[in-house]
């Protein structure tokens, strides 16, 4: 008798407890199975990935490349990741700062996927160098350091490939635009999308693009389905914003508890919250200095007590996620919601999203938070930087888009900034010079003369401004008019800076070189490293090269830095240092063109529609004016009277020595 392999043949002695239909013939057969089969058959203990992860999942990179995947650590993944494994749950929104390990996260519920409820698997990155890194440096290398995981692996060579594994449980791949991850057509059960507001992935808008094409893919598994959205955002129109807010069904927030007073905190950026050493006149110390001796701390809004980075690490392993709260506007307010698990079985939502800032995560100090928020307001760089600052401080530490303050300048705001003072009459005191700009266009020029006062933040009237037709005329305003004040004394315009970028540029270069010392061309920059720079006129504009006789001095103006500098002008209060009024005859017209530039989404100043703007390019020109001319080191009346003592002094010592 021929029996299988697997299959034995015995004589039984003992036959009580052999059926009746075989004690006749006095044999049995019994079945034996592999221990690979019997792993399969064998009946797994269901773990939640909270529970299964720090048994099972090892850490690849970094520096705690090797160890287990430890909660206490990233406490804010342990909600999370047991949150999406919820039977009701369909898609997951993570909107993370960069280093939160959203990446650890979504890696680690597939990982827990291959064992527990296994399907075909995609992970989609921005571009294929990514894919193909992460495959080959990340995630093999999990599947093989695990021993639950490497049990999955058949042996074959071909199973693992620079851009999928073939496991025995399911495949997992990896893809990018283009590939053929996303453009095959067969089904799959989990898709990944990592950093879907990198440009390759399309705008939010496209009906077409990599998202909604990707999105179709589990399709063919119902209810039983994953998707995995994640992305550090960047503006309000960015991917991951317009997910989270648009087509997320409920949103959560990690609350902490205080080491202190054991209330739940949640953690939110502002001066009320974070706190760091001041000088004696109120200035937050360097920067630099802050974050080397990790001198920020957090502020408990319940109790006071300061936070340091290991106040806060105790803080956040005493997490929980509640629902986050909005006002009419869309803005979170600090109020709890309702606890996560019992809103989750209460309301059975099928996309959930997550909003993780970089202050919860113990791998970003507190001071670094407040090192790069300062950054963002340090005058020693420059606006361009600054507003790279800001940005990279919303995206990369807040976890908010980008959104830049578009307020449209109201006339009436400027008119309290009137003062009592007639055209072109000079202020009797604290004037240090007269300073111009003139616009050009292809009609005639618009000017704008203002007195300046002394010091770094310094006071400014405005005198006079309008439009002339010719040379003769700007000639006639800057030059042949006397500025003066009541008591008779005449201020000449020091010096002036005409915008020559148009169809005139050769006959301003003409003009302000006519005109030697007090008057010089400009053109201007939207980004540039300085406020302004100077360089020679050595041709005129043509194709022809044409050499401009004589010298000639030409300012580039950065125009961002001015138009910031003129906009936080007219914000300050009449007479505080830095301010400015104008003249009691002012037109509305006049003011309304102040009004006519706002900030666009890139951070740049551009006109609202067909609003007159010259005045505010002849304001902000006349400001660079100024910076050129160095007003701010000029000495006070009081200064030179005390150097020419001193001079005096010198001088009688020298004939008596």
């Amino acid at each position: 008798m021929l029996s299988p392999p697997n299959v034995k043949m015995f004589q039984v002695k003992n036959m009580s407890y052999i059926p009746e239909s075989l004690q006749k013939t006095g044999f049995c057969h019994t079945t034996s199975f592999s221990k690979a089969e019997k792993r399969v058959l064998r009946k797994k203990k269901w773990q939640a990935p909270s529970e299964w992860a720090p048994k099972n999942r090892k850490i690849v990179k970094g520096q705690l490349a090797g160890n287990y995947l430890s909660l206490d650590i990233t406490p804010h993944l342990r909600g999370i990741m047991d949150a999406a494994v919820l039977p009701f749950v369909r898609r997951l929104h993570i909107m993370a700062a960069p280093q939160t390990a959203k990446t650890t996260l979504i890696d680690t519920i597939i990982a827990w996927a291959t064992i527990f409820a296994p399907g075909p698997a995609v992970s989609f990155y921005p571009d294929e160098v990514t894919a193909k890194r992460s495959m080959k440096e990340r995630l093999q290398p999990m599947v093989a350091g695990s021993p639950s995981l490497s049990r999955l692996r058949s042996g074959h060579r071909d199973d693992f490939t620079n851009t999928s594994m073939a496991l025995s449980s399911m495949t997992w791949e990896v893809g990018w635009v283009g590939s053929t991850a996303q453009t095959a057509d067969r089904s799959l059960r989990y898709v990944d999308m990592q950093e879907v507001d990198k440009p390759s992935y399309g705008g939010s808008k496209e009906e077409t693009g990599v998202i909604e094409l990707l999105l179709k893919r589990p399709r063919a598994y119902g209810d039983t389905y994953k998707v995995f959205i994640s992305s550090s955002p960047t503006t309000e129109a960015g991917n991951i914003n317009m997910i989270i807010e648009k087509e997320t069904e409920a949103v959560f927030l990690q609350w902490v508890r205080c080491p202190h007073c054991h209330e739940e905190v949640l953690m939110l950026f502002s001066h009320d919250t974070f706190h760091w050493p001041h000088d004696e006149e109120g200035h937050s110390i360097d920067r630099k200095t802050i974050l080397s001796k990790k001198l920020a701390r957090y502020i408990c809004p319940e109790c006071a007590a300061l936070w340091d980075d290991n106040d806060r690490n105790k803080a956040i392993r005493r997490d929980v996620w509640r629902l986050r709260m909005v006002d009419n506007k869309g803005e979170t307010l600090y109020e709890k919601g309702e606890e996560m698990f019992r809103y989750l079985q209460k309301h059975r939502p099928a996309s959930i999203g997550f909003i993780v800032p970089s202050w919860t995560s113990y791998m970003v100090s507190l001071s670094e938070v407040a090192h790069d928020f300062l950054r963002s307001v340090d005058k020693n760089i420059s606006a361009e930087e600054r507003l790279k600052a800001l940005k990279d401080f919303k995206n990369g530490h807040e976890a908010k888009p980008w959104k830049p303050e578009i307020v449209e300048r109201a006339e009436a705001s400027l008119l309290r900034l009137k003062n009592d003072l007639p055209a072109t009459e000079v202020p009797a005191q604290g004037v240090a010079g007269l300073f111009a700009g003139v616009d050009t266009q292809d009609d005639g020029f618009w000017y704008w003369v203002m007195a300046v006062g002394y010091g770094r933040a310094p006071e400014r009237w405005l005198l006079r401004c309008g439009f002339v037709f010719t040379f003769e005329a700007v000639v006639q305003v800057l030059w042949g008019n006397e500025y003066r004040d009541k008591n008779g004394n005449i201020y000449p315009v020091h010096l002036s800076l005409q915008d020559a970028m148009g169809h005139r540029t050769s006959d301003v270069y003409d003009f302000c070189a006519s005109r030697h010392g007090q008057i010089l061309p400009t053109n201007g920059q939207q980004t540039m490293a300085t406020p302004y720079s100077t360089n020679d006129v050595e041709f005129y504009p043509g194709s022809d090269k044409r050499r401009f006789p004589g010298a000639l001095k030409r300012v580039r103006v950065n125009t961002t830095y001015y138009k910031d500098k003129a906009d936080g002008i007219l914000k300050i209060n009449p007479g505080d240092p830095g301010g400015i009024s104008f003249y009691s005859e002012v037109s509305r017209g006049d003011l309304l063109q102040l009004c006519a530039e706002t900030r666009n989404e890139k951070g740049f100043w551009e006109q609202i529609g067909q609003r007159d703007n010259h005045l505010w390019d002849c304001f902000c020109l006349a400001l660079c004016a100024e910076d050129v001319a160095g007003v701010r080191y000029w000495p006070t009346p009081e200064e030179q009277e005390e150097m020419s003592d001193d001079l005096v002094v010198e001088d009688y010592a020298a004939t008596l020595g």
